[in-house]
């Protein structure tokens, strides 16, 4: 066959059809709220399209003997068509994210575009006649076989294509991770499509003549510098960012901490011996009960990396915030942020524990809903109301609240979520209250067994002899007949369940530049980073001046600073229901060290009538607060504009040896870790003193967190036997003022306490 060099009708046609493909792709894409605007999920769709759509035109205009360069630039060109039609989606929908969303573009549509043309013509050059089979079979080989290379044999929870660009992390995820691996990625395609390109020259017109320019570039010597390149990419893998192996992942949470149960990594900079050990001895214990509770026995130490900070854990994972257990790889492992570990360490513990009666090779439950919702129910008490208080507030709420966030009849609700669709597109919270509330209903009524004969298929009616919607409808009579539903429960239910889906945000995966600026704040101070942290409060106000979390913000170096009142006359005129509770705060105390104590105790009455009731920690420092109104340079120095460590300091400079003072003080030692001086700032006749002047329930209420204060510093300090006792007189002192979250939370950590004097002494 000969080919001609040359020519554009058979590119022309390929143009005019890939264009009614991309206009029938995008019209599509308008309908779903997560695709219709330039981001990288709706691009990645994109892209998945234009490579066969690209890639099958480039055939027909290849057989016709168009030039190479005519059909990449006519391909090119169809890609434009489809990001102005995304432009269109702007008269309707918010526009956000347009320079990121271009490229993503970039990045996805128009790299693979160029990569399919080149598959194109070099399959025209091998097998002209079976070209389009042959671009077919390798785009759906290259679809299936990146993610489960990716994420079937690595860590990681991103996965980066030929085809259709990237998966940038979990859906939970706020922002996704832009991470440096993806650039490289998608100029590995490119040295693919260059070497495509090459070769299907070669099939063409053969090699280029030594004694000329193009052997340099079209000949042995180019391909030896692709060759070379493709491999040096392959071979360092993991530090370019393809992927995350275990071996990299190790090297770079280079701690490490055994027990029979758990194998701890984490970052050594990050963690003190004392916490290694804390963490170790509660991963252990967290995983013995968990078998305890499901009758099952795991055989192989469960891997637990710790991640530092989020950023961290969005380079080497690509999940910023979402804390992870991929069953399906080899070893039970979890992966988690240090920062939220105490909350959600037993959650994802439940799932590598559950491994045993998942489906084969897979190692979970066929529905996502069954999944979360056992983890969810595993869950030790947290102080919240409980999952089933939630659920019955939901559906004794408002109509409105409750049409909009779960269904009155619970059994639909359940049936929607136990399929990967309908979980995922419904509100989180949501989706995972319920869920854990119903399985939590299955476990105390059943038992583990029947559960765990349903898990792998979700298989309810062989498991229970029952079918679901029996199942659903016992649960919900449950719910209605509970005696008594925290008061506590509406409230944390309508904060929680009001968030909306990924599906139902105006612009996903996007923040805007005043919160991106005001997270890089919070990042800051949460480094100590104090001067940068104020740079960037100052740059969220200069994009939006109204910013509640970054006036908080300003306002804390402002009162540090001595100018209390520019932070009230700023915020005072403001109507009370129109600021945040952060803000709140922020104007009591501004008002306590502008010298207006009357004010203060006005506004820090109206912030305790505002404050969830299971809030008992936040309580405390508030009562403690207000009752130290009178003296303004305590509020200079607790501002948050400080190190834990210099922050005690000016604490303990400025406030007097009163009960208030002396247990305030206390807060901010064991701040700093120093939790000895924090057990003597807070002892005993010091709370009783401080008590003294409050409403015998309020006064209870003191002395009950105070212990549950002093239990945990004392297991901190390693006074196991003081903090059994303190503990035990928390619950006690929780049961008397009826706070049934903390009570059970406290008993919990008794336990917990129980099973550690049982350990033998054990270094890390």
């Amino acid at each position: 066959m000969t080919y001609k060099m040359n020519g554009g009708s058979g590119a022309a046609h390929g143009f005019r059809g890939s264009l009614l493909i991309y206009s029938a792709t995008v019209v599509l894409c308008w309908m779903v709220p997560l695709l219709h605007q330039l981001n990288a999920v709706s691009m990645a769709a994109l892209a998945t399209v234009a490579f066969f759509t690209a890639g099958g035109a480039a055939v027909t205009a290849f057989r016709r003997e168009a030039a190479v360069q005519t059909v990449m630039a006519a391909q090119i060109g169809a890609i434009v068509w489809p990001l102005l039609l995304f432009g269109v989606a702007f008269l309707w929908t918010p526009v956000c994210g347009r320079l990121q969303g271009l490229l993503f573009w970039v990045l996805f549509p128009v790299v693979t575009v160029m990569f399919a043309v080149a598959v194109a013509y070099a399959l025209t050059g091998w097998r002209p006649a079976r070209a389009r089979w042959y671009l077919w079979g390798t785009g759906l080989a290259l679809l299936i076989a990146g993610p489960v290379y990716d994420l079937s044999l690595h860590p990681q929870f991103y996965t980066y294509n030929h085809v259709f660009g990237g998966v940038l992390g979990p859906i939970y995820d706020e922002t996704l991770a832009l991470r440096p691996g993806l650039f490289w990625f998608r100029g590995l395609t490119l040295c693919w499509a260059g070497a495509a390109l090459l070769l299907g020259r070669w099939l063409r017109v053969g090699f280029p003549s030594p004694a000329t320019a193009a052997w340099w570039i079209k000949g042995p010597p180019a391909v030896g510098a692709l060759g070379v390149l493709i491999a040096a990419l392959y071979a360092f893998a993991s530090p370019v960012g393809f992927n995350t192996s275990t071996a990299y992942l190790e090297q770079q949470l280079s701690g490490r901490a055994a027990t029979d149960r758990v194998v701890l990594h984490y970052d050594p900079a990050a963690l003190s011996p004392a916490e290694v050990a804390h963490w170790a001895r509660y991963h252990t214990y967290q995983v013995e009960r968990l078998e305890r509770i499901l009758d099952v026995s795991i055989d192989t130490p469960v891997r637990s990396f710790l991640y530092p900070d989020e950023a961290t854990k969005a380079a080497l994972t690509g999940a910023r915030t979402t804390n992870t257990a991929p069953v399906w790889l080899a070893t039970p492992q979890i992966h988690v942020l240090q920062t939220v570990a105490e909350r959600v360490v037993a959650h994802e513990l439940a799932h590598a524990v559950s491994r045993p009666f998942g489906l084969p090779g897979v190692r979970a439950s066929v529905s996502v809903g069954l999944v979360e919702g056992l983890a969810v129910a595993l869950e030790p008490p947290s102080g919240r109301p409980s999952i089933h208080d939630q659920v019955a507030a939901a559906q004794l709420s408002a109509p409105g609240v409750t049409r909009q966030a779960l269904n009155p009849d619970l059994s639909a609700d359940v049936a929607a979520r136990l399929s990967p669709f309908g979980f995922w597109t419904g509100r989180g919270a949501v989706s995972y209250t319920v869920m854990g509330s119903f399985v939590q209903y299955l476990l105390e009524t059943y038992g583990p067994g029947p559960l765990k004969e349903a898990y792998a298929w979700a298989d309810f009616a062989s498991a229970y002899g029952h079918a679901l919607p029996q199942l659903t409808a016992e649960w919900q009579a449950f719910l209605r007949e509970r005696p008594v539903v925290s008061r506590a429960a509406r409230p944390v239910m309508a904060a929680r369940f009001s968030r909306p889906s990924v599906f139902e945000q105006a612009c996903p995966f996007q923040l805007s530049p005043a919160d991106k600026a005001y997270r890089e704040a919070r990042a800051a101070q949460e480094d100590d980073r104090f001067n940068d942290a104020r740079r960037f409060v100052e740059e969220a106000l200069a994009h939006q001046p109204t910013h509640q979390g970054a006036r908080a913000l300003w306002a804390a170096f402002r009162i540090a600073e001595g100018e209390a009142r520019d932070v009230v006359d700023q915020l005072q005129p403001i109507a009370r229901e129109r600021l945040r509770w952060g803000l709140q705060l922020r104007l009591a105390q501004a008002l306590a060290a502008a010298g207006e104590a009357g004010a203060a105790l006005r506004q820090y009455d109206a912030l305790l009538q505002r404050l969830p009731v299971h809030r008992h920690a936040l309580w405390v420092r508030l009562q403690l607060e207000r009752a130290l109104v009178e003296q303004p340079s305590v509020f200079h120095a607790i501002q948050p504009v400080y190190s834990s460590a210099e922050q005690r300091a000016r604490v303990a400079a400025v406030i007097g040896n009163g009960a208030p003072g002396s247990l305030l003080r206390a807060l901010y030692h064991a701040g700093a870790k120093d939790w000895g001086a924090a057990l003597e700032a807070a002892a005993p006749h010091v709370t009783g003193a401080a008590a003294a002047g409050l409403p015998v329930g309020q006064a209870r209420r003191l002395k009950a967190q105070m212990y549950a204060h002093r239990a945990g510093w004392a297991y901190r300090n390693g006074a196991l036997v003081r903090a059994q006792a303190e503990m035990a007189a928390a619950s006690r002192a929780y049961a008397s003022v009826g706070a049934a979250e903390a009570t059970a939370q406290a008993q919990a950590f008794r336990v917990f306490l129980s099973w550690v004097e049982t350990q033998p002494p054990t270094s890390f």
